[in-house]
């Protein structure tokens, strides 16, 4: 499946391959990043269905402190979707001891959340990609396609 670049900013990069929405968070991410987020996911939303979501941590810095404002967007933009995603894969790259704790933090976060979709937190995209091709429920053009890892790992880098 083609992965689609269609958005970048300094903050985020957004892509889509299929009804797998890919989001690059860098450092700094501002709340209003998240309108373009919102934007983006509605589209696939609409052309899809179910979608899944694969988000991947640019630096460790981005999440060691984020900010109460960035936390609600986030929060809101997951209650919204919260019916129309089929799986959600985080990836916090390694990168020494803080990344390790924001996964086991993310863990701990995603199991309190609830919510009616599997999640699950990774350190590498590739492991993450295979997945999110398996969960049951996952659209079957994506779940057949061949492995996009690498189209992927650079877009994340």
């Amino acid at each position: 499946m083609k992965l689609t670049s269609v958005y970048r900013n300094d903050h985020i990069r957004v892509a889509n391959a299929g009804p797998l929405l890919i989001v690059v968070y860098g450092d700094n991410v501002p709340p209003e990043a998240f309108k373009e987020i919102d934007r983006q996911q509605g589209l696939m939303v609409a052309r899809y269905g179910k979608i899944s979501v694969l988000s991947v941590v640019g630096g460790s810095k981005s999440m060691s402190r984020v900010r109460d404002d960035v936390k609600e967007a986030a929060l809101e933009l997951v209650k919204k979707y919260r019916h129309d995603l089929v799986a959600s894969a985080t990836v916090v790259p390694p990168n020494g001891f803080t990344s390790t704790i924001i996964r086991t933090f993310m863990v701990g976060f995603s199991l309190l959340a609830k919510n009616p979709y599997p999640t699950k937190v990774f350190s590498e995209v590739g492991l993450a990609l295979t997945w999110i091709k398996q969960v049951p429920g996952q659209d079957a053009g994506f779940a057949d396609a061949p492995e996009e890892v690498t189209e992927v790992q650079r877009f994340a880098a």
